[in-house]
């Protein structure tokens, strides 16, 4: 029957049995209410919903009240609560579904005494949610409403207390494995959503029907939180986990693009910095001009590779260019802002410089000074490391971190010590691979291992149009007058096989 019918009907009725006369309904208001009460059943059992809806609505926890398709279509893209309170069912803005399997109704405790269930804030569950002692436990998660040939991403849904809520990417550790079997994987980052909690991603499937069941063993949850006591002042025991559930997820795509040359179809003449002819005294090679158009095509697009804006300076020792701004967007070679002893070096023809650094003993420094020459003053500045990643890390990959299958390859993370005037300033993390996850049961051409599905933020990589990869990997801002800026970055666990080219700085 269909809800509104049956509440108009019951609402009636019921004030009929009103026992003073005075309270009860004159006959006409009750045929009035009588015949909307017949009006919503038979708009209802004319509504043709698919089948697939149907069953849903049959589970929902809350009786759902609508008069047409188009309205049950906005409640299920709200979210509601089906198979008794246990799971949190929705529909995305392509029609696909998402299911989210409650804590309590999915994971299994590790055995902790301390390991319980508690409510939370903004939680889509009353006393669902599993706060473990010491990061290990089980879950088998099992779904029913999948739209079935759809690429789906297996999440797990979580807050950190007393943390602030956060719609930003985080450094995390979450080491886990697929059911029995005895290869982990591991996951280094969650990211936050706007209702407060955070997910990070475990792997990918495609659908083959409504219905899909998954065993996961979790372990390590707990790694690095002291590097979370650090960033926030906080004693590390005053941090815990409160797991939400397990979450069957569309996979939706994130567009990485190559990063554009600068435009050069601008007015030149205002564009080009103010002591530009001093800078053209200090480049390598003579340039010639009889435009200022020209001139600045020649700071924008360079004069000896196309696709490399800008030209050498000091002797082939910076490279110098403008954004379409006219801010100054120097580089810094590798030789001038790595350890030499940390590196071996070797030409590439590629590079914009003489040499290149490789086969870094496992963690490095980055030491410079930015001459004030080459900066724009009252300006932020992101740094950028440009970088390749051999396609055969194995041939500068030391015997021993060869031999560790736990080495983090696929999905590198760096850990940054940012030092100024050698007093510590913070620690954050970084990616020089774009982290892979696992594929369950790849079809036939698939890959074993897709990226991982994360909007792009600062720290993660991207390509280059010169085929290099950059990530961010520090920020300053330049004065009224610009003056020597100094940089000191202490860098942990590189995958083997980078090279090194230098280091840019463009104007934010």
């Amino acid at each position: 029957m269909d809800v509104s019918s049956l509440e108009t009907f019951s609402d009636i009725a019921y004030q009929c049995l009103q026992n003073s006369r005075e309270q009860r309904p004159l006959m006409a208001h009750v045929v009035e209410k009588l015949k909307i009460a017949v009006q919503y059943q038979e708009i209802y059992e004319v509504m043709e919903l698919p089948k697939e809806y149907l069953a849903i609505i049959k589970t929902a926890v809350t009786p759902l009240i609508f008069r047409s398709e188009e309205e049950l279509m906005r409640l299920l893209s709200k979210g509601i609560l089906v198979n008794g309170g246990k799971t949190w069912f929705s529909r995305n803005k392509n029609g696909e579904h998402c299911e989210l399997i409650s804590a309590r109704e999915c994971l299994i405790p590790g055995g902790a005494a301390a390991d319980e269930y508690t409510s939370e804030e903004n939680s889509r569950f009353v006393q669902g949610n599993y706060q473990p002692l010491y990061g290990r436990f089980k879950a088998h998660a099992r779904t029913q409403f999948l739209s079935p040939g759809i690429i789906y991403t297996v999440n797990l849904v979580f807050k950190l207390l007393p943390m602030e809520n956060s719609t930003y990417v985080t450094p995390f550790h979450l080491k886990y494995q697929l059911g029995e079997e005895t290869e982990p994987s591991i996951s280094y980052l969650a990211y936050g959503r706007e209702n407060g909690w955070m997910t990070m991603e475990l792997y990918q499937f495609t659908s083959d029907s409504t219905r899909f069941d998954i065993d996961i063993q979790f372990q390590s949850l707990f790694h690095d939180l002291h590097i979370w006591s650090l960033l926030y002042h906080l004693d590390i025991t005053d941090l815990k986990i409160i797991i939400e559930g397990i979450e069957f997820r569309p996979l939706e795509k994130v567009v990485h693009d190559v990063l554009e040359d600068v435009k050069v179809d601008m007015q030149p003449t205002s564009d080009l910095p103010n002591d530009y002819k001093q800078i053209i005294k200090l480049s390598k090679d003579t340039i010639k001009w009889t435009t200022k158009k020209e001139l600045y095509n020649l700071f924008c697009k360079g004069f000896l590779i196309s696709k490399r804006n800008g030209f050498l300076i000091n002797n082939g020792e910076e490279w110098f260019s403008i954004a379409n701004n006219g801010k100054k967007c120097p580089m810094l070679p590798a030789r001038a802002i790595l350890v030499k002893s940390e590196w071996k070096w070797k030409r590439l023809p590629s590079s914009r410089f003489k040499e290149v650094a490789l086969d870094c003993n496992g963690e490095f420094s980055i030491i410079c000074k930015i001459r004030s020459q080459i900066l724009s003053p009252q300006t932020i500045y992101a740094c950028y490391l440009v970088y390749k990643i051999t396609e055969n890390p194995s041939e500068f990959m030391p015997p021993m971190r060869a031999l560790d299958k736990n080495y983090p390859f696929h999905g590198s993370l760096i850990l940054h010590t940012l030092l100024r005037d050698s007093c510590f300033a913070g620690l954050w993390n970084i990616y020089l691979l774009t982290p892979q996850i696992r594929v369950i049961n790849p079809k036939d051409g698939q890959n074993t291992h897709n990226p991982m599905n994360i909007s792009e933020v600062k720290d993660l990589p991207q390509l280059r149009n010169d085929g290099w990869m950059e990530v961010q990997v520090w920020e300053f801002c330049t004065g009224i007058i610009t003056e020597m800026i100094s940089m000191h970055l202490a860098l942990t666990r590189p995958p083997p096989g980078v090279i090194v080219q230098g280091i840019e700085f463009k104007p934010s």
